[in-house]
């Protein structure tokens, strides 16, 4: 465990520092100085900050809600052995969802500049066409994993290990935290749709409600109807991404019909 957490450190790490790097050398068109670390914050700070605030919401949402989760799904347990498989079982759902969810980023990362840039210069068709692509790419890949989830959860519950006891708890796991993959989409393209709109704000209010408020509802919904299933307490994942589809399609439309 000590070594994973230290690899994962510094992976992350050596990332960082590269682009650390290449921006203060200049490589990514501006070049800042070190010093301007320490001087008083720029008049576009606020609304900078206020345009990221859904998406470090959303970054947010991949751990918090973990945390209760992980603990509720331990409190299921009614033996040591259980707990261990049930809690091994519940890492290979973490595991899958992060695969799911860092590709749906990587795809509203790239969207967000070029529609942003596309709408202030008023080229509505090449925006029209990003969000377009951003929504049905997402879409794709989300329903690629919950078909793999739904068609071979087993062999891919393998991947991480082979024990019998863990398998017997990471499959059904596995094929209900992801069966709302082809919904989640909309959680992460509508909250960037609105920022790249201006609509920060309103980004942010949504991204509280689906990743914070709502999964954090489920999953006390869930597990005070019923305290030993663990396996049912992953059906929070689904619920949410039903609930983002929901929400994010009636927060879309009154900015999208103005």
């Amino acid at each position: 465990i000590v070594g994973a957490g230290i690899s994962t450190v510094l992976s992350q790490g050596l990332a960082a520092v590269v682009v650390f790097i290449f921006y203060f050398s200049g490589y990514f068109t501006i070049k800042p100085k070190f010093n301007q670390l320490f001087k008083k914050f720029s008049p576009l700070t606020k609304g900078a900050l206020k345009a990221c605030l859904s998406q470090g919401i959303a970054n947010l949402s991949l751990s918090i809600p973990g945390i209760l989760i992980r603990k509720l799904v331990g409190k299921s347990a009614d033996s040591i052995e259980t707990y261990n498989n049930s809690i091994a079982g519940f890492h290979a759902v973490t595991r899958w969802a992060l695969l799911v969810h860092r590709v749906i980023i990587g795809f509203i990362t790239g969207y967000l500049p070029a529609a942003s840039y596309a709408l202030n210069g008023k080229n509505y068709k090449r925006y029209l066409y990003l969000t377009l692509h951003v929504n049905w790419l997402s879409f794709a890949w989300g329903s690629l994993t919950a078909i793999l989830t739904f068609a071979i959860p087993r062999q891919i519950a393998m991947i991480f290990s082979k024990d019998q006891g863990y398998l017997k708890w990471a499959t059904p796991m596995l094929r209900t935290s992801n069966s709302g993959a082809f919904f989640v989409f909309a959680q992460y393209t509508v909250g960037n749709m609105l920022r790249s709109l201006g609509m920060g704000l309103m980004a942010a209010v949504m991204g509280t409600l689906v990743h914070i408020v709502g999964m954090v509802g489920f999953i006390l919904l869930l597990y005070y109807t019923n305290k030993h299933d663990a396996v049912r307490l992953m059906a929070a994942y689904p619920l949410s991404a039903l609930f983002g589809l929901v929400v994010g399609a009636a927060f879309i439309v009154y900015p999208y019909y103005k």
